[in-house]
């Protein structure tokens, strides 16, 4: 008994000793990984990023988030799906630079919103835009001041009464406070964009750069004159190439993992007892009476009733033949999919539709030679046609427009869909089969076979869609080999070495996903994994199984790339090119010493080698005959004296070399505004964004976000 009563006295204590070690066991990873509860809460994990030099707490960024979030729910009257939550995390981070960045730089410079001005951007002369948008009156098209007068002298006693009055209410109180802000920044951009200033000189070089003309003779040996596989670029040459131009690859957080994915796709059973379930509906839709409630009640997807042309039907009813009413047809497998329709009624209703082919024969120009050509050639076909000839045939060789690869066929249409002549023939028709005669149309002469006799036959039909899921016992089979992989799948050697022993198994490569990237290749959803292989994940190592929508997926680390600092694994095939370049470059300019003109540097250069001349160029071209997209040789050719010779030069695409034969230059004018106008106009498009990104780079922006979110 003493023994009883000593376990029974202790244990509350065993159960508490159990529990904890539960509770640790469960959430242990959590609480002891670099992504760790406590460590975001005491550690030094506790902010999300750091602003001109403030460092955002999980709570102050929670804080912003729940703001938008439930400024989203007023105005939408809907919570935020992951998509919506994406983007409303990011304009929280927005809404957080313009705070610590935006706000400092604003005040330094002495920029406010008196009450006067937020009045006069609700109801006065400089009416907000997103005010205007709400209060533009649907009959004029104009914006009406009196509405939102009206507007806001009724909503405070409304909001009292009525509870969609009151969320318009908080919505537009939300709205109000942040116009100070939006007003404030646009001011201090437009501030800066109208610190730009072009002088007389940088307009007067314009006008000489358009008007300016050169003619020369030049060389071009081609780059690929030397074959690729025979240059290779080294490891040591791409780094060097990299150390070069660092500041050309500018790089941010990513990483780079490999993975496999058991898709959840549905199994043959699975595929079958939903078609036996569309079976049993199928019975009891074609006796019920309320269709479009059963058809609701029983479909994945939101249905209702539609009255459809012929040319609007589904596909899968198009190529019955003759439709019956109130029957039911199917069930038909589309894109994974089972659909059931029930043709309610059928009736004569509405506007007219018609279905036809054609062979168009254009004319060159409509000079009445031109179109005689044309009419003898298509009434030539015409004859063939009536001889036997196949229509579609004769339309997929003969055809001049879109329609011709589909033997001219152009469908369902309705009246006003086709140009008047057209349209008459086609209406005009009582019987299927080919036209007797030509039609002329703008467009050219037309041979026209009715393929429906024009009808205003109109269908009620009412679906059921049911889409095909796996079953639980799918589920588990793929969760089952998902896991099987993991638990033999350790490091690299026997990751790879399981996908070859797995039938079907395809490893799929993640290259350089940004740090606040969502998704992967077509993964719509992968941020889960993208946190694991930031946070967590070293190279060569093997991820759990991770469970998404439709699959599971296993990833295996390959590397991490740090911001600011590039690596040529992660930009090799973009240096590769360039590297290579400029090796061939090399030994195509040894090859061309010595050469003194252009002559004398196409004999050296071999077979590929050109001298050609070029018309009038400006100093505004970017690109020229055979030398391609290549503005630095041009601004060397603008640079050479007439009648001098370049030397050879290493360009885009390949070696150049320049003899300037001709310069004409303009005369001075007395007014260059017209060229400071255009100067001017370029400039302001990328000022607003150019401000964000200078500023944020001056603020020294670090965006810790991808650790947790």
């Amino acid at each position: 008994m003493s023994v009883i009563s000593y376990i029974r006295n202790r244990s509350g204590i065993a159960v508490s000793v159990v529990a904890i070690a539960m509770i640790l066991f469960i959430v242990g990873g959590d609480f002891m990984s670099n992504n760790s509860i406590i460590k975001n809460l005491f550690g030094n994990g506790n902010h999300v990023g750091e602003i001109n030099g403030h460092k955002v707490t999980f709570e102050e960024y929670n804080q912003e988030l729940s703001r938008l979030e439930n400024e989203y729910s007023l105005n939408t009257g809907k919570n935020a799906d992951e998509q919506t939550m994406q983007s409303l995390r990011e304009q929280a981070w927005n809404e957080l630079i313009n705070k610590y960045v935006y706000d400092p730089q604003t005040k330094d410079v002495g920029i406010n919103v008196t009450e006067a001005e937020l009045i006069d951007m609700v109801q006065g002369d400089n009416i907000n835009p997103q005010v205007k948008q709400v209060f533009t009156n649907p009959q004029t098209g104009q914006f009406d001041k009196e509405q939102v007068k009206q507007f806001l002298a009724n909503i405070p006693e409304a909001a009292k009464k009525n509870e969609e009055a009151a969320r318009q209410y908080l919505a537009w109180t939300n709205f109000e406070k942040n116009l100070p802000a939006l007003r404030v920044r646009s001011r201090y951009e437009n501030m800066l964009a109208k610190t730009g200033y072009i002088t007389t000189a940088e307009a007067q070089r314009e006008y000489e750069n358009q008007v300016t003309k050169v003619e020369a003779r030049y060389f071009f040996l081609p780059y690929t004159s030397i074959t690729d596989t025979n240059i290779k670029a080294t490891d040591e040459e791409l780094t060097a190439y990299l150390e070069e131009n660092k500041l050309k690859f500018k790089t941010q957080d990513a990483v780079t993992f490999d993975y496999v994915q058991f898709m959840l796709n549905p199994s043959k059973e699975d595929t079958a007892y939903f078609a036996k379930q569309l079976e049993e509906i199928k019975g009891k839709f074609q006796t019920e009476t309320n269709d479009t409630a059963f058809a609701a009640a029983n479909s994945d997807n939101p249905t209702s009733v539609q009255t459809l042309a012929p040319g609007a039907l589904p596909k899968e009813l198009t190529g019955i033949g003759t439709l019956a009413p109130n029957t039911v047809y199917g069930p038909f497998v589309q894109g994974g999919t089972y659909n059931l329709y029930k043709v309610l009624t059928i009736a004569n209703e509405g506007d007219m539709n018609a279905k036809a082919s054609h062979i168009l024969f254009k004319w060159d120009d409509p000079s009445d030679e031109k179109k005689k050509i044309a009419k003898e050639k298509a009434n030539g076909i015409l004859a063939q046609i009536k001889g036997g000839a196949s229509f579609e045939e004769m339309a997929r060789i003969h055809g001049t427009d879109g329609t011709a690869q589909q033997g001219g066929d152009l469908g369902w249409f309705g009246k006003g869909q086709m140009v008047k002549p057209f349209e008459e023939a086609i209406f005009g028709a009582k019987s299927l089969g080919l036209l007797p005669a030509l039609v002329e149309t703008d467009f050219g002469y037309h041979i026209i076979k009715i393929t429906a006799v024009p009808t205003n036959t109109k269908y009620k039909v009412v679906t059921i869609n049911k889409t095909i899921t796996p079953s639980a016992e799918t589920e588990k089979a793929v969760f089952e080999k998902a896991a099987e992989f993991v638990g033999v799948a350790l490091d690299k050697a026997s990751f790879e070495a399981q996908i070859a022993k797995t039938p079907g198994l395809v490893k799929l490569s993640a290259t350089n996903i940004q740090k606040n990237a969502t998704g992967v290749n077509d993964i719509s959803e992968a941020r889960e994994i993208i946190r694991w292989a930031l946070n967590d994940a070293t190279p060569g190592q093997v991820g759990t199984s991770f469970s998404l929508k439709d699959r599971y997926v296993v990833p295996i680390m390959v590397r991490k790339s740090e911001e600011g600092k590039p690596s040529i694994e992660d930009l090799r095939d973009a240096i590769s090119p360039e590297v290579v370049k400029q090796k061939k470059a090399k030994t195509l300019l040894a090859q061309l010493e010595g050469a003194k003109t252009l002559e004398e540097m196409q004999k050296k250069g071999g077979a590929q080698a050109i001298v050609k001349s070029t018309s009038e160029l400006t100093a505004s071209a970017t690109a020229m005959p055979d030398l391609g997209y290549d503005p630095q040789a041009v601004g060397k050719l603008f640079g050479l004296k007439e009648g001098k010779t370049s030397k050879p030069f290493a360009g885009e695409s390949g070696i150049i070399a320049f003899q300037v034969t001709k310069i004409t230059k303009p005369s001075a004018i007395a007014d260059y505004s017209a060229y400071k106008t255009q100067l001017e106009a370029r400039r302001p498009p990328a000022s607003a964004y150019s401000v964000l990104e200078a500023l944020k780079e001056i603020a020294k922006v670090k965006d810790l976000r991808y650790k947790n979110y």
